[in-house]
């Protein structure tokens, strides 16, 4: 089966097959097994049947009974022998959501209710792409071809509803934000022109083993000032190789289990990204995060966190070492220059997508906001948006801050018992996915006192 296959055949925005293991928490103490509900609601997925079925187990109440959930899956096929078509695929995502809205999360479980949220963001999230497609057209070929909505997408990519307008001003504020940092680099080193540093010969070598060496010695640093920040866990270290071929998409680097893969390209490697780069790929960023799923079981029985996301992680990773780069006017600098990139991503895809612009009208717009020694990416960039899958350009930025953004609520919130470590340790271990049901996720998950904590605590 083709991973395309896969994805779709995973799509939870229907009733078709529902199957859950539903107690009701009632005088009686009725407790309803997989099949029996399975069998009373088989062909009958409407909202409607369900609340009936339930009324008549509930002692006859007009109240909704406490429901506890520890299994909620929803799938169906957009393949196979009789292909639906979208206009049938959103009458079962409604019916699908409406379910999900019989079902009170609050009467759920800590661990039930992160998987309730989990559920119900996906539903939301392919419906609203399904929803703006040609309802004529066949379910199956149209998500093939990539037509998803960005609205849709980016909505759970940052965590919360939003739209074109708010993309471009998304970007825009992060711009804001890098000119502004942009400034006080100026301030800190005396330098007025910032390309001067940029381009500063001593940061770039043609020498693959001085690359591989001062990556290296990057990503000590990067562990080091990240572990007052998390518990201390057993990551194996690994190094980088230097590879002179580029990327697809003329990344800086990549990550694999057993090693980081920095990229040539044909040109001399640019040693101001080594530090943001070891964060994001290494250690606080990809490595810790895949050397940690699957080691803890944070919810029993529970699947473990999502990859889909991992790229807001490690971009928040680097927010998170950001004062160490200020102690190095050239990291600083090289990780500015490549947020700047990620932000323009956003700001040239989003007329793209809403206005159909042409390409001459996105190069004017990022001319417009990128300084000259930047010019040059646009072609690779442009590329990256037309042809990346899923607009898995937008996960970096969007994902950051939308974790950066739940943590800021929750410390305020909680004020001296909020924990840091253990934040990052929920983010890391629990079953959380990055949706517009973040908050609602982590205030569960921290609810939960999983049995490795004390372990941990103790060790720190």
């Amino acid at each position: 089966m083709t991973v395309l296959k896969s994805v779709i055949l995973t799509v939870g925005i229907g009733a078709a097959a529902l199957a859950a293991f539903i107690c009701f928490t009632k005088e009686q103490n009725l407790t309803v097994s997989v099949s029996a509900l399975s069998n009373q609601i088989r062909g009958q997925t409407s909202a409607r049947a369900f609340a009936e079925f339930e009324a008549n187990h509930s002692g006859g109440e007009s109240r909704p009974a406490s429901v506890v959930t520890t299994r909620l899956k929803t799938k169906f096929s957009l393949l196979g022998d009789n292909p639906r078509t979208i206009s049938e695929i959103v009458d079962e995502g409604r019916e699908g959501l409406a379910l999900l809205d019989y079902i009170d999360p609050a009467r759920l479980s800590s661990c039930d209710r992160i998987l309730y949220y989990k559920y119900r963001a996906f539903t939301e999230r392919q419906l609203a792409i399904f929803e703006s497609m040609d309802t004529d057209q066949n379910a199956a070929s149209i998500y093939a071809q990539n037509l998803g909505n960005m609205e849709a997408v980016a909505s759970i990519y940052r965590g919360q509803t939003i739209d074109y307008e708010g993309l471009e001003q998304f970007a825009l504020d992060e711009l804001n934000r890098i000119d502004e940092a942009y400034a006080e680099l100026r301030k800190q080193t005396g330098i007025a022109d910032l390309d001067d540093l940029a381009q500063n010969p001593k940061f770039f070598t043609a020498d693959k083993e001085q690359a591989r060496t001062s990556f290296d010695k990057a990503f000590d640093r990067a562990q080091q000032s990240a572990s007052s920040y998390f518990y201390t866990y057993e990551v194996d270290r690994i190094g980088p190789i230097v590879d002179e071929r580029c990327h697809r998409f003329k990344a800086a680097a990549s990550y694999g289990l057993e090693h980081v893969r920095l990229y040539m390209c044909g040109e001399k490697y640019n040693m101001k990204r080594n530090l943001f780069l070891a964060a994001h790929e290494y250690y606080p960023g990809h490595h810790l995060q895949y050397s940690q799923l699957g080691k803890f079981e944070f919810c029993p029985g529970r699947h473990q966190t999502s990859m889909s996301y991992s790229e807001g992680w490690a971009s928040y990773a680097e927010y998170l070492l950001a004062d160490k780069f200020s102690q190095d006017p050239d990291q600083r600098l090289g990780w500015l220059d490549y947020r700047r990139v990620r932000a323009l991503r956003i700001l040239i895809d989003t007329p793209l997508k809403r206005d159909d612009a042409d390409k001459d009208q996105l190069r004017e717009i990022w001319r417009a906001h990128m300084p000259v020694r930047l010019y040059g990416a646009f072609e690779n960039e442009y590329f990256r948006i037309t042809n990346s899958r899923n607009f898995q350009h937008l996960r970096y930025l969007m994902g950051a801050h939308a974790i950066m953004d739940v943590k800021n609520r929750l410390e305020r919130e909680m004020g001296e018992k909020f924990d840091e470590k253990h934040f990052h340790h929920i983010m890391l271990n629990g079953p959380i996915r990055i949706n517009p049901y973040l908050y609602e996720q982590l205030v569960a998950a921290l609810e939960v006192e999983a049995p490795e904590l004390q372990a941990l605590r103790s060790a720190n």
